[in-house]
């Protein structure tokens, strides 16, 4: 059986996506996480994991930008003199 095909068990997929077992039971009970029922038993196909992760996979966040600096001129509080050359 090729890799990508290959059927996981709750223990298997948990430590494929390495979160607890308690996780993959709540996930794939509500159907956000791909599963199937093997009788009672829930089975999960690698690749449909591996895809489904992929696909939760967001954007690096950029650090924000931070706030333009106000830079104000200097008060001159005598006039300015004009240079006189020598």
């Amino acid at each position: 059986m090729d890799r990508t095909t290959e059927v996981l068990k709750v223990t298997e997929a948990a430590d494929l996506l390495r979160c607890s077992k308690t996780w993959v039971y709540r996930e794939a009970a509500s159907g956000r996480l791909p599963s199937y029922r093997l009788g009672t038993d829930l089975r999960f196909i690698r690749d449909d994991l591996l895809s489904w992760l992929r696909s939760q996979t967001s954007p690096p966040i950029s650090a924000p930008t931070p706030p333009p600096v106000k830079v104000q001129a200097p008060v001159h509080t005598k006039p300015l003199q004009p240079v006189q050359e020598a």
